[in-house]
């Protein structure tokens, strides 16, 4: 009786157990999906789980955010281009606010932004645990890595990257999540971003991909897709140069884009300046679900990224079965085998890029064994129950 009296004990104070995820932005991108995934994790196992958002926000996220079972704290800071730290006093204050309200057991900082200025109030107000995910590669941040290494052994409870590739560059060596590890005193590791590939079968699986092939207008014809924020960074701009060589040789290929951004208009001139805007589809930002049906009319899938932390969409690509064509960045490297899931080609080499495509365009059999493959891949190695198991170890194992 004593005995079940302690474990109902012990699980009661688990439920009472209060997460604090904080992130600058819920906007639709890898990042946000990794939070969403995150949640539903942490609230299935029992966490009482808020996300704050410090700036931008889209309510369509904020309802998936609450649909997962999390609470969501808008701030509704607005950010600077000119004299960035403007917004910081006013983002510490706001944040020591919902600290000291939240009273987390866990402050969970997604990304080191702005300026790791979260971080720094979580340890001021005395959060027992301090995590922090970082979503880009460590170059990104150059001269300002060893700011990173400092936050990350000084501040830190645990420092989490994305990819093998992003935490080689910050620490000059990675490991996957281990309790064992953790034990012996490491204190920064790789998880994967994860992918639901049974939501992804189910919706493929019920996809018409006849009518969507009519609603775009594809035809017949032969499909590269991209699934993508029109943001620089993710270099659809250089993807366009590489695909109006592809033009040249295969007339009837179509580029369909889907996502949309900041950068749309500029790259509509782009594609109409090189003469492929007739044959570049712009489907705009669609629902999470209909993104993923999109990949059933994608014969190849671009990620031409100019530095990506983890990538996505190449994950969900070869979750599909689509064998993928990407940069050869960060963490891409960890996602896509060359030759053996698909292609990766240096930043800069539109020609190769442009080769790599037409050759699994014209190689039928050759595209498909590499879609096979990777999607053996991304079921080995991002599936979300592989995700999930990650998240709740670590954080079993630090509460503990």
């Amino acid at each position: 009786m004593n005995d079940k009296r302690a474990l109902n004990r012990k699980y009661h104070d688990y439920n009472k157990i209060k997460i604090l995820i904080g992130i600058p932005c819920l906007l639709t991108g890898g990042t946000e999906m990794h939070t969403l995934d995150l949640v539903g994790v942490l609230t299935e196992a029992g966490y009482k789980v808020t996300v704050c958002c410090y700036f931008e926000f889209e309510s369509d996220m904020v309802q998936e955010m609450e649909r997962a079972g999390a609470r969501v704290r808008l701030l509704r800071l607005v950010r600077r281009r000119e004299g960035k730290w403007k917004p910081l006093p006013r983002l510490a204050w706001n944040l020591r606010k919902v600290i000291q309200e939240e009273r987390p057991s866990v402050f969970h900082v997604q990304y080191l932004a702005p300026g790791a200025l979260p971080a720094l109030i979580g340890r001021l107000f005395n959060v027992p645990h301090l995590l922090a995910t970082l979503h880009t590669p460590g170059h990104v941040y150059s001269r300002r890595l060893w700011t990173l290494r400092l936050i990350a052994r000084q501040i830190c409870s645990l420092f989490i990257c994305v990819s093998l590739e992003a935490e080689k560059a910050i620490f000059g060596n990675a490991a996957l999540f281990s309790v064992d590890m953790l034990a012996q005193g490491r204190r920064h590791f790789t998880i994967f971003n994860g992918v639901d590939f049974s939501e992804m079968d189910r919706l493929l699986g019920a996809a018409d991909s006849d009518l969507l092939r009519r609603r775009w207008n594809l035809g017949d014809r032969p499909v590269v897709g991209v699934v993508s924020r029109l943001n620089p960074v993710k270099g659809i701009d250089w993807l366009l140069e590489s695909f109006a060589l592809v033009v040249r040789e295969l007339p009837e290929v179509r580029l369909l884009v889907v996502g949309d951004g900041e950068a749309r208009d500029f790259l509509m001139r782009q594609a109409h300046a090189l003469g492929v805007d007739d044959k570049v589809i712009w489907a705009g930002k669609l629902a999470r679900a209909q993104a993923l049906e999109s990949y059933s009319v994608m014969d190849v899938v671009a990620v031409p990224s100019r530095f990506e932390g983890f990538g996505l969409s190449a994950a969900e690509a070869m979750g599909a079965g689509r064998p993928v064509v990407a940069t050869d960045v960060d963490g891409l490297r960890d996602l896509v085998m060359e030759g053996v899931t698909g292609f990766r080609v240096p930043l800069g080499d539109t020609t190769t890029f442009a080769n790599r495509i037409l050759d699994l365009l014209s190689k039928k059999e050759k595209a498909r064994v590499m879609g096979r493959a990777g999607r053996q891949s991304a079921l080995k190695n991002f599936d979300r129950i592989i995700f999930q198991r990650y998240w709740t170890n670590l954080y079993q194992a630090m509460l503990s």
